[in-house]
């Protein structure tokens, strides 16, 4: 009997080695850990905030892909901002591992990753650092314990 649970513990370890996953980190510039989820690719990212050109409000659209978070769609009511974005019927591709962001409050940031939305106010005029992670299961899980440690 602990022979078959040695071979199954055995190869369910080294199936962690095989395997990727996709984090999604949301951290203050302090280095708290504000959000961690695991992702998978389409899954859906909103940036909201107030456009400081324009003052008129914007949301992003991001999509997790191949590790990245890729902007699909910019909503607005302003032509303005979407001349700002460069936008036209095709957005091109624009992706990143992070994005960085002031969540100010006269700039009335939100973020919503996956339908949720994000606590930001205690962040408020602090930087946000929001980045996917990628790798397989192993290495990229045992990286957690250290995520939830201030940098300093």
């Amino acid at each position: 009997m602990w022979r078959r649970r040695a071979i199954v513990f055995f190869s369910l370890f080294v199936l962690t080695f095989l395997f990727e996953i996709e984090l999604l980190l949301v951290r203050s510039e302090e280095g708290d850990l504000i959000y961690i989820a695991l992702v998978q690719e389409g899954d859906l990212i909103e940036l909201g905030h107030i456009n400081s050109i324009y003052e008129k409000e914007v949301k992003e659209i991001l999509k997790v892909k191949d590790g990245h978070m890729e902007l699909v769609d910019v909503l607005t009511e302003s032509y303005g901002v979407k001349e700002y974005y460069l936008l036209d019927d095709n957005i091109g591709e624009r992706r990143w591992k992070t994005i960085q962001f002031r969540a100010s409050r006269s700039r009335g940031f939100s973020l919503k990753v996956k339908s949720v939305n994000l606590p930001l106010e205690k962040y408020e005029d602090r930087v946000i650092r929001v980045e996917v992670k990628k790798g397989k299961v192993f290495p990229t899980l045992i990286q957690i314990p250290s995520l939830f440690r201030k940098k300093g």
